[in-house]
């Protein structure tokens, strides 16, 4: 009898991992850019950008150029996150165009901006 105990316990502790590796569940992974504040060119006068993004987890944001930059973040209890980018005034005669890269938990999210050459753009067309 107590053999078959014994039997039993190393039975049940061969078996146990997989019955524990049956209830592990994959995690979900998401990165979706929701919202943009400005969906065109942006005004040569520089102004503000604000990009919602929800996503699965806490994101590391890079920007390409440093005529636009991350000057602030928030988020709300939905799961979204709100970033702020300042976008300095283009004095030169040429459009210029920077990348925001959002990535996080092997996920990564790109956004292309460009910005209107010195007296081209937003300005321009209300001249007209």
């Amino acid at each position: 009898m107590k053999h078959l105990r014994s039997a039993s316990l190393l039975l049940l502790l061969a078996l146990l991992p997989l019955l524990t590796g049956c209830e592990k569940t994959e995690k979900d992974t998401y990165l979706y850019i929701y919202a943009l504040s400005n969906t065109g060119y942006l005004d040569a006068d520089g102004e503000q950008l604000s990009i919602t993004v929800y996503a699965s987890a806490t994101l590391t944001v890079t920007v390409s150029d440093s005529w636009l930059s991350l000057v602030s973040t928030s988020s709300d209890s939905d799961g979204y996150t709100y970033y702020a980018f300042t976008i300095e005034a283009n004095t030169s005669d040429s459009q210029r165009t920077a990348t925001i890269t959002f990535s996080g938990d092997g996920l990564t999210a790109k956004v292309n901006v460009t910005q209107y050459a010195a007296g081209e753009g937003d300005s321009e067309d209300e001249s007209e």
